[in-house]
């Protein structure tokens, strides 16, 4: 017997040592697969960061550099981003539908496919339409139960309902549910997108009041100034647009967020200027310095800010100026709309 224990602990032994052997031989391998790993993750997040800064040509650039490695879930998500991103919408909307079945449980497939259905639906005609719709609706909605503090996709979601009509789907009441719930996790968009329902069912006086309580609950965030700025342009109130507007202009820190709403409400100074034939100069000082910033994807262009100048120039009798600021604009712009514009002005 004890001849036996022995035998069978020498074999255990050789057992553990062979075992041991083959993780030391195979160390550079596991060693590797870890690094790969690991630069996976690093790409990724390069990605990320280069698709939320909005700088769509380096993250072409990353994405070419994977190589074959682009056939990967992971990385056909974030092409499929790439096209939302850059109008592609039915390259994202090919790319994104099988990832929904490859990635059932991430939020963000279900998110970016629902953008690419909806940016589709919102260009074909009414009959095809209605399936997108009802894809864009599901998408949102499991995106939301995957990631209950998912912003985009409760924004995304309410957009639906408010724009929907009932046969597919869309809701008003549901839409302000929604906005009420994204209120508790994300007061600033919450309350955005609250008083945007409040718009959108003809309760202009509930929507103002809202903004009103969120400039004075958070007076350094120029996005909440921005909108009641936009408030009182859209009822005609010039001076509390103007108002508003400087005020979103002082407003906030650092952040590219708010960078990009102050630029933006430095445009609508301006461009209040000009329809209420008032605060002429602060409105050329804004544009003036709008014009000399790097101005981000989704603000207005500069071929119309040169224009709004020309007519803020030329309001306060600086003809030539206001002649240079709309051959600027001229050259600049291939807006037919705008084109228009200056052909009565040159």
């Amino acid at each position: 017997m004890a001849i036996e224990n022995t035998h069978n602990t020498y074999q255990k032994e050789n057992t553990i040592m062979k075992h041991f052997e083959s993780i030391v031989r195979n160390l550079p391998v596991i060693l590797l697969l870890m690094l790969c790993a690991s630069f996976a993750r690093a790409d990724l997040a390069a990605i990320d960061t280069a698709l939320s800064n909005g700088d769509v040509t380096q993250a072409q650039q990353l994405l070419d550099a994977l190589g074959t490695d682009t056939q990967s879930a992971e990385i056909k998500l974030r092409q499929g981003r790439l096209y939302v991103q850059t109008n592609e919408f039915e390259k994202a909307y090919e790319v994104l539908q099988p990832i929904t079945v490859a990635m059932p449980d991430d939020a963000e497939a279900h998110y970016w496919f629902g953008a690419a259905a909806g940016s589709l639906a919102a260009n074909v005609s009414m009959f095809k339409a209605g399936k997108y719709a009802r894809e864009v609706r599901d998408a949102f909605s499991k995106a939301i139960e995957l990631d209950p503090q998912h912003a985009d996709a409760h924004q995304g979601l309410i957009q639906f309902h408010l724009q929907a009509p009932r046969i597919v789907g869309g809701k008003k009441k549901e839409a302000e549910r929604l906005a009420e719930a994204l209120r508790k996790f994300d007061p600033l968009n919450g309350a955005l997108s609250l008083a945007n329902v409040y718009r959108q069912t003809r309760r202009e006086d509930e929507a103002r009041e809202l903004l009103r309580a969120l400039a004075d609950e958070l007076p350094d965030e120029p996005r909440a100034w921005a909108q009641l700025g936009f408030d009182a342009q859209g009822a005609e109130d010039w001076e509390s647009a103007h108002t508003a507007f400087s005020k979103a202009a002082r407003a906030g820190g650092d952040s590219e967020p708010h960078r990009n709403a102050r630029l933006g409400a430095l445009y609508q100074i301006g461009r209040t200027a000009v329809f209420a034939d008032a605060n002429h100069d602060s409105g050329i000082d804004a544009l003036q310095q709008y014009l000399e910033a790097d101005i981000a994807a989704g603000l207005p262009g500069k071929d119309w800010a040169n224009y709004r100048l020309g007519l803020l120039l030329e309001a306060t009798d600086q003809t030539a100026e206001a002649a240079a600021a709309f051959a600027t604009a001229k050259s600049l712009t291939d807006d037919d709309d705008l084109l228009t514009q200056l052909a009565r002005k040159m």
